[in-house]
């Protein structure tokens, strides 16, 4: 805990939880673009980040405002800030974010939606929508299973959402590495030495590409 304090400033983690906090909701209202690993920054300042501060004080206005005509979206929204910023403002991750944090953020919040569409459309519109929803999650979930099939797929995907990310291509060296594939593998070490020099993991696995 000592050493997670002393990772950044409070500012900073606030800017820093900002940036996590928009990119992690995005994730949620259009699951197009999932990423095992964001190439997600921390930043020790609010230089360039007013547009995620400015969603994350409308986020705390609007859990007041919609408590009493709406209370399921002041819920909603007040449940996925504690889950998502107090704790890493105070004890930052060196993983500033991961789609994984929104398990537990989820469920109030397709409950908000869920009351939402059933206000505002009748029965026979609020079925069809919810068919189609659950068609489109369903074929989404097809989709990132197929990604997932191996180690060397989920890590190709994951090069492509975070490609300036060394860790990213050294799994993915590591992918290659352990199924026979030395020259891809190296390559990937490389590129991952090359993005960080000293990143120990990419220049052991480099190191020992050849060993036995």
């Amino acid at each position: 805990m000592e050493r997670s304090a002393g990772l950044n400033s409070l500012r900073g983690n606030v800017a820093t939880q900002s940036i996590a906090f928009a990119y992690l909701l995005r994730q949620w209202i259009f699951p197009l673009w999932p990423n095992i690993d964001p190439d997600l920054k921390v930043v020790h300042g609010f230089t360039g980040q007013m547009p995620q501060l400015f969603f994350l004080a409308v986020v705390l206005v609007l859990m007041p405002v919609t408590f009493r005509r709406r209370p399921w979206i002041g819920f909603a929204l007040a449940w996925a800030f504690i889950q998502l910023v107090p704790l890493y403002v105070f004890l930052p991750r060196l993983d500033v974010a991961n789609d994984r944090q929104m398990y537990l953020v989820s469920w109030p919040l397709a409950l908000a939606f869920t009351a939402e569409m059933a206000i505002w459309m009748n029965q026979k519109t609020f079925a069809l929508a919810g068919a189609a929803l659950a068609l489109v999650s369903g074929s989404l979930t097809v989709m990132r299973n197929h990604v997932y099939q191996n180690e060397i797929s989920l890590w190709e995907n994951t090069v492509i959402q975070s490609p300036d990310k060394a860790r990213v291509h050294n799994n993915l060296g590591y992918a290659y590495k352990l199924d026979g594939r030395k020259d891809e593998a190296r390559k990937e070490f490389e590129i991952a030495l090359k993005m960080d020099p000293d990143y120990y993991k990419a220049r052991n696995n480099l190191l020992g590409l050849d060993g036995p």
